[in-house]
């Protein structure tokens, strides 16, 4: 649409045609990864414990629901909603990495949510402030609470900046052949990365746009009412997880199918 609307119907035809060929890569991909990352967020209690169940040597549960969502999702759904949903989750996707970054390397005061508090903040101050400007700029109203929100990014950054410091690499945390790794430019780097992930998502329609608000409301509703909000790794949170042991890591099968899947 970009290349036509701009008198190049060449680049078009380029563009649709590399979309042809790595399409079917990327939904591949989606589907040989997808039962193992229902089994992790079953063992964590974050979906039903039957999708974490092994048969045979393979997740055989959760590739039959899986393959089943998956595939009525793509035959009934329209190509142009179902695009925009996928490149916006990508970008969200994008955004939470960011801010796991941060997560872990820098620290809260008292050890307390601040950190986290701010980041929810930061990303919908951003979020608001892109979609002021990508669609209602030009107007008065909408330039001034595009100030605002814009505002209200900066403060926000400055108050991480400020009272989040980074935390203190422990040499005997790690172990003889572990080296932690090192990032530039903290924090600016990963926030300026999801303010620009944020104004992506907002070049898209009103209707991605309310679809994708949709979506994150009614996982994070799901969240909330199945796990209670309270979920540790290991299968010890609610709604059911599984427990490690209940996982026979040691099956040949199972682990020739997470080596082919890697």
């Amino acid at each position: 649409m970009a290349f036509t609307s701009n008198s190049a119907p060449w680049a078009a035809q380029i563009s649709a045609f590399g979309e042809i060929l790595t399409l079917p890569l990327v939904v591949l991909i989606s589907l040989l990864a997808q039962p193992r990352l229902f089994a992790a967020m079953s063992d964590d209690g974050l979906l039903p414990r039957a999708l974490g169940d092994v048969s045979g040597g393979n997740l055989r549960k959760g590739i039959l629901i899986s393959g089943s969502i998956m595939t009525g999702i793509a035959s009934f759904t329209p190509f142009t909603y179902l695009n925009d949903m996928i490149s916006a989750g990508v970008l969200v996707s994008f955004s939470l990495t960011s801010s796991s970054l941060l997560l872990v390397r820098l620290s809260s005061p008292g050890g307390g949510g601040l950190l986290k508090t701010l980041l929810l903040k930061f990303n919908a101050a951003c979020f608001a402030t892109c979609v002021l400007v990508t669609h209602f700029g030009g107007s008065v109203i909408g330039d001034v609470l595009s100030l605002g929100c814009g505002g209200g990014v900066a403060v926000i950054f400055n108050n991480i900046r400020t009272s989040c410091p980074p935390k203190v690499d422990r040499d005997e945390d790690n172990g003889p052949d572990d080296k932690p790794f090192r990032v530039p430019l903290v924090p600016l780097l990963p926030c300026v990365a999801m303010f620009v992930n944020w104004y992506l998502i907002s070049q898209l329609e009103w209707s991605g746009i309310i679809l994708l608000v949709l979506y994150i409301l009614g996982l994070v509703a799901f969240y909330f009412c199945y796990t209670g909000g309270v979920v540790k790794g290991g299968g010890r949170g609610g709604g059911g997880g599984v427990e490690m042991g209940e996982i026979d890591v040691t099956d040949v099968g199972l682990l020739e199918n997470v080596e082919s899947n890697c």
